[in-house]
């Protein structure tokens, strides 16, 4: 069976030529045409007559993070057109909501998706810099239009998502705030600049403070100060009702991890601000509601009596648009095919991609949609007699924006498997090896592709993919080259390729070269377990050290333990001693016990030597018999062993007693103990 994508394919190449004519308006200064087609959107997005079903829209088209990921525009591009657009047109509305949109989005960049407490001061800084440059926009915008939806959007998510700016909530008591400007102060300057430096990375400033706000707008309630997106929220559906953007951004910012709960999302969307909503408009807040309390819960809680089932039917009763219906199709399928449930799980696979025919729906194929039930056709060779695989593989292709679908799409052509005709699609395998090389390091989850073709016994197709990405210069594909040559992936006695040590040093030396920080890490790796972690030709000491330096710089959290040992086993006491007072602490703590062991062990050593931070053979011991308790294995139980009886061997000579009464054997420690200049186990005490 196949499934016919041909309004899928229609609708995609409608939204793609709206999105071309976009483009080439703006990059060729033809606005007139620009503003003629955004307002076209916009008039359908204010009027309610918009349709939910289809992506193509004014939300779709005005959002820049699409613009940025999908590579239309960098950055600095994008930030340079639109403030040609402004100088052009200063009375254009939406030239000045969509340089808000963008400071948005570069806010939430800066700000970057770590939880708040793991953001430095400068990110915090930056982002709340380019808030103000959206807010400002935004401002500026409303008194532009009649029904400015997109600005009032763009406030309401400032508030929720950094908080209100303050000198907007001056404004709103009468107040004003002086112009931004860098402090006099040499240290608060180093401070500014540091966060301000984000801003001057895309070619931007930041810009005056508006002295008045836009007549159109209400005076606040007294509550409303402090709760500034409810004030924007009730503007935005003042003037358009059916904002589904703005709605779903507050059911999401209801979430509990924003302070918010389940309950209240269901009041909201309960709410007289959602009573203007068709049930469809509405099953889009519910799906917004889902992917908190459903889709996170499952993963979380496997165990769980909680009835799951129940509430994904219960979300596939409604009604809600066709992409949140494809979205829910393939979301429930994939925590069935987790629970083992492959019948099922293939079933509502199989009801996605019908909907997918029938809708023409052109949301993106998400790899999260659907890696459960590719690992259970490619790798556990799960039958698929619908070609769900293909179809998913073909809407892939079409779209072209997801590496790992197309490296896989690749294969199949390459290889006729998976359904997939055995044509090849000319370019293809560039234009993925692009999207690779624009990810970075930061996506190498297409690492998954080879290994998940290996473990399905697919060794050809997975050799043949490694080998083209690694000659394209693809770090983690030469990682994986590595591997087949040092024979260490599991084949079940079936590997076509015969280990060869050489060809193994020269691909990792290659992926080592691009500073991929894995590959670094394992290069390193390689020379310190070949000379039994005792590196003694000063050259490989030197090359290992920079090695892991550089992987530990770049995130390699690996590296810390490796670069740990070879300092404490081959450097110098100067290199022991840093190593021991820059890591020990950070070792310590580590969530793994093997890497709590080890530490243990290295400080035994360190203190048990007369040139080390500080010679305390009690305390040697008292490390050793810690990383004993910690030694699941028995890895290190003699080398510990022989540790403390040296350590502890009484010396009863006469001139033994005579230096014990003679001088305080503990008193180095005391001091160091006194300076922190040592680390002891719980419960030591001289």
């Amino acid at each position: 069976m196949t499934f016919d994508l041909s309004l899928f394919e229609q609708n995609l190449l409608e939204q793609s030529a709206a999105a071309a004519s976009f483009q080439r308006f703006l990059r060729h200064a033809e606005y007139d045409k620009l503003e003629e087609l955004l307002q076209y959107h916009a008039s359908n997005h204010a009027s309610g007559t918009e349709c939910v079903d289809k992506l193509l829209g004014y939300g779709w088209l005005t959002d820049v993070k699409r613009m940025l990921l999908h590579r239309e525009w960098t950055p600095v591009e994008l930030l340079a057109a639109l403030g040609q657009w402004e100088v052009a047109r200063p009375s254009s509305y939406h030239a000045q909501v969509m340089l808000a949109a963008f400071w948005l989005d570069r806010a939430s960049t800066i700000r970057t998706e770590a939880c708040s407490d793991q953001v430095s001061g400068d990110r915090w800084l930056g982002a709340a810099m380019a808030a103000d440059n959206a807010c400002v926009h935004a401002l500026r915008a409303i008194s532009l239009d009649a029904k400015p939806c997109l600005a009032f959007w763009v406030l309401m998510t400032c508030a929720s998502f950094l908080g209100e700016p303050v000198w907007l909530i001056h404004l709103f008591k009468g107040q004003l705030t002086p112009p931004p400007s860098p402090p006099q102060d040499p240290d608060d300057h180093a401070h500014w600049y540091a966060g301000f430096i984000h801003i001057e990375a895309l070619g931007g400033a930041l810009l005056p403070y508006p002295q008045q706000l836009p007549q159109t707008l209400p005076p606040r309630a007294a509550h409303e100060f402090a709760e500034g997106h409810v004030y924007w929220l009730l503007r935005a559906i003042e003037v358009n009702p059916w904002d589904l953007a703005t709605l779903a951004n507050a059911v999401y910012f209801l979430y509990p991890r924003w302070g918010g709960s389940h309950e209240a999302m269901e009041a909201f969307i309960n709410g007289p601000l959602c009573k203007a909503l068709s049930e469809k408009q509405r099953g889009r807040l519910w799906y917004t509601k889902a992917m908190d309390d459903i889709e996170d819960y499952q993963y979380d809680h496997f165990d769980d009596e909680y009835n799951l089932d129940a509430d994904w039917q219960g979300l596939l009763a409604r009604s809600k648009p066709a992409w949140c219906e494809v979205r829910c199709l393939m979301k429930y399928g994939e925590y069935l095919s987790y629970q083992g449930r492959l019948d099922e799980a293939y079933r509502y696979h199989a009801e996605a991609m019908q909907c997918y025919t029938q809708s023409g729906v052109t949301i993106q194929c998400e790899r999260s949609d659907m890696r459960n039930i590719t690992i259970d056709i490619v790798r556990d060779g799960v039958p698929d007699p619908q070609g769900i695989l293909v179809g998913y593989l073909s809407i892939a292709e079409w779209q072209n924006r997801s590496s790992w679908h197309l490296l896989l799409a690749v294969v199949g052509r390459q290889f006729g498997v998976f359904g997939m005709p055995q044509v090849e699609k000319d370019g293809q395998l560039d234009h993925a090896v692009q999207l690779l090389h624009h990810q970075g390091h930061v996506h190498d989850d297409a690492y998954d592709v080879p290994m998940l073709l290996w473990r399905g016994g697919h060794y050809q197709a997975a050799f043949w993919l490694a080998s083209c990405l690694a000659d394209r210069d693809l770090a983690w594909a030469q990682i994986f080259l590595v591997d087949i040559y040092l024979g260490v992936l599991e084949d079940n006695g079936q590997n076509p390729y015969a280990t060869d040590a050489e060809l193994a040093l020269f691909w990792q030396r290659k992926s080592a070269a691009l500073r991929h920080p894995r590959a670094q890490f394992l290069l390193a790796k390689r020379f310190l377990l070949a000379d039994g972690f005792i590196v003694s030709d000063p050259m490989v000491m030197a090359e290992a050290r920079d090695l892991l330096h550089s992987a530990l710089a770049n995130g390699e959290d690996d590296a810390r333990l490796w670069l740990y040992r070879l300092m404490i086993d081959s450097g110098s006491p100067e290199e022991a001693h840093w190593a021991h007072d820059t890591f020990t602490q950070e070792l310590l703590n580590h969530s793994r016990r093997y890497t709590r062991a080890c530490t243990a062990v290295y400080l035994a050593d360190l203190y048990s030597r007369k040139n080390g931070p500080v010679h305390a053979p009690e305390l040697a011991v008292a490390w050793a018999k810690q990383a004993m308790a910690l030694d699941e294995e028995g890895e290190f139980s003699q080398y510990l062993q022989n540790l403390i009886e040296a350590n502890t061997t009484d010396n009863k000579s006469l001139i033994g007693v005579v230096s014990r009464l003679m001088r305080d054997p503990s008193a180095g420690l005391k001091a160091a103990l006194n300076n922190g200049r040592v680390f002891v186990p719980e419960g030591f005490s001289l």
